[in-house]
């Protein structure tokens, strides 16, 4: 009975040594927390749901690959998720928490205005480095936010996909067609820059209240007007009803949308076949010839990843935004601080290696402050139930 006693007693004892050893502080990782504010509920979340998922895998690639090391250090990324509900209100308190509570010193990712007008306040305040996504305002960056960088494509650069579109088809009269959103309105803005620009005429420049589901007033009077092609940047599920809406009132021609393609099944769901086809946006593609034989390996390890860790369908956006973590990183080991100015200097005065291609950030002429990411804008288009690869161009901003 003793010797049972004593032998449990060791174990008891030999099990109490192994917890404290195992989160002891010579054991434990160095972790560096990163912030990731999307919308992962409403009409935005088919964006918003695999950006954050992108991340999340982005991080375990690289922590499994020895992370980062820093000053003789090595460090892993943790991801936390906020949801922005895409709302102005979820936008700030996904932030004020992120910064506040969390104590995140890096948000890579966001791309929603209203998330980003609360976060700038934020940035200042508490030096938090932000590499955001595409928003639809372009100056979310500027000389008054030095802590903001963006790492994709400004509302201009995102309209690389018409560049695309007529190097493969002919049109000349275009319609620009949005909800009353930032997005919607950024867009605008710049559809009608880029249409005087290129010689191509507007017949219409609509805004529909944010909220419609309902087009076809709206429609009937573009219609009426003859455009070949309607252009905006809607969520993938409204611009698939106002495809259907647009096919049912008679209209043949093209769409596009600045707003990445996702979800491809259920937008054809959603308009029908024969109503979607010839729909032109954003969408990472391997058989893009910017990408290197290194970088396409990579891509296919994030997608394998991806799908075993949230299962099917893979969206190719998810690709796109890894990109923020991955210019976070390199930037870290090459400042070889965590001193937020001294990252900053490093991200401005560095190339970087990315999987849609190499490039450094530029936009003092365009911006007044060096933060906008030289990057590829790379397009499909939907023929048949499938998105396939249309081109590529390379976004430069002075």
């Amino acid at each position: 009975m003793f010797k049972a006693k004593s032998s449990l007693i060791v174990a008891i004892l030999f099990s109490v040594f192994i917890l404290v050893f195992a989160v002891s502080p010579s054991n434990a990782q160095k972790v560096i927390k990163v912030g990731s504010i999307q919308s992962l509920t409403g009409p935005a979340a088919p964006w918003g749901i695999p950006i954050d998922k992108g991340l999340h895998v982005m991080a375990e690639i690289l922590n499994e690959a020895g992370g980062v090391t820093v000053g003789g250090e090595k460090y892993i990324f943790k991801i936390y998720s906020e949801n922005d509900k895409f709302s102005a209100k979820g936008g700030r308190a996904a932030a004020e928490k992120l910064i506040n509570r969390v104590k995140v010193k890096y948000i890579v990712g966001t791309w929603y205005d209203a998330a980003l007008m609360a976060l700038r306040h934020f940035s200042n305040e508490n030096k938090v480095i932000v590499l955001q996504g595409s928003s639809g305002d372009p100056h979310t960056i500027g000389p008054k936010y030095p802590y903001l960088f963006r790492f994709t494509q400004d509302p201009r650069g995102k309209l690389g996909v018409l560049d695309i579109a007529l190097k493969t088809m002919s049109f000349k009269k275009m319609a620009i067609f949005n909800v009353d959103t930032a997005l919607g309105r950024g867009n605008s803005a710049a559809a009608a820059d880029w249409a005087k620009e290129i010689g191509i005429e507007v017949t219409d420049n609509v805004l529909a209240p944010a909220a419609t589901t309902d087009f076809y007033p709206f429609l009937k009077k573009v219609l009426d007007h003859k455009p070949e092609m309607i252009h905006g940047s809607i969520s993938p599920s409204k611009y698939a009803l106002v495809c259907k809406q647009a096919h049912e009132l008679g209209y043949r021609g093209y769409y596009s949308n600045v707003g990445s393609l996702t979800n491809v099944k259920g937008m054809i769901e959603i308009a029908g076949q024969d109503a979607i086809q010839g729909y032109i946006a954003p969408f990472e593609d391997m058989r893009c010839p910017a990408i290197t034989e290194k970088n396409r390996k990579l891509m296919t390890k994030i997608q394998k990843r991806y799908l075993e860790k949230y299962g099917p369908p893979f969206e190719p956006l998810a690709w796109r935004y890894t990109i923020g973590l991955q210019v976070l990183a390199q930037a870290l080991e090459k400042a070889q601080s965590f001193d937020p100015d001294v990252v900053v200097k490093t991200m401005e005065n560095t190339e970087f290696d990315t999987l849609l291609g190499k490039g450094g950030f530029a936009g003092t002429k365009t911006y007044g402050i060096q933060r906008q990411l030289i990057i590829n804008t790379i397009a499909a288009i939907i023929k048949g139930d499938k998105a396939e690869y249309l081109g590529y161009v390379t976004v430069k901003r002075p």
